[in-house]
């Protein structure tokens, strides 16, 4: 979509009211920025943004709010899909999950091996991160209840439903970094109120 040619506002209000759960990417050429926002029942799960001449990481609240004001420009490009809900509540752990606690004394296999043994004994949901060097991640693998269903290799920009090869890939690498997020189990029940609102104050 471009939003010289759609209402914008317009499409952000009816995919809250549509409880839409996917992906809405935005480039805006004014700006020279990429970001997307994660919706899991038409509430944000998690944002980023990017810009050529900022190169901070933004915090989720702003990231949205830098996101609305690109796409309320007329030269900003939008792409909206939908995602599974378990792909989105395990990326969402990147966004609003805990990290967990990472023992640097142990191999990165080793840590690897006991993290994922931790997180199916325990039956969580979240996100494991393979870094080869140290910056942003090259694979997500995603885990709900425990169990590893399938990632995401981000260079390729391709979807992976075979857990185990995403797995087996990180098992070659002997070096580079593994991180893991877990979403809290109480964010997810009736009593909370899960992410932010598409206007972007959280509620």
């Amino acid at each position: 979509l471009n939003c010289s040619t759609a209402d914008s506002s317009k499409l952000l209000s009816e995919l809250e009211l549509a409880n839409f759960t996917g992906c809405v990417k935005a480039r805006s050429e004014e700006q020279k920025s990429r970001s997307a926002m994660l919706l899991y029942e038409g509430r944000v799960a998690g944002a980023i943004y990017g810009r050529k001449d900022a190169q901070e990481t933004f915090a989720v609240e702003k990231a949205i709010n830098l996101m609305k004001g690109d796409i309320a420009g007329a030269d900003t490009f939008l792409q909206v899909y939908e995602l599974p809900q378990d792909v989105v509540l395990a990326m969402s752990a990147l966004f609003l999950g805990c990290p967990l606690a990472k023992d640097e004394s142990k191999a990165m296999l080793d840590y690897f091996d006991t993290t994922l043994m931790s997180i199916s004994l325990t039956g969580e949901t979240g996100c494991l991160t393979y870094s080869e060097v140290s910056g942003s991640p090259d694979i997500l693998v995603f885990i709900s209840k425990g169990q590893p269903f399938g990632g995401y290799k981000i260079a390729a920009q391709e979807y992976i439903e075979n857990a185990e090869a995403l797995l087996s890939e990180i098992r070659k690498n002997e070096t580079g970094s593994i991180e893991a997020h877990i979403l809290p189990e109480q964010l997810l029940s009736e009593a909370m109120t899960f992410g932010y609102k598409l206007h972007g104050a959280k509620a």
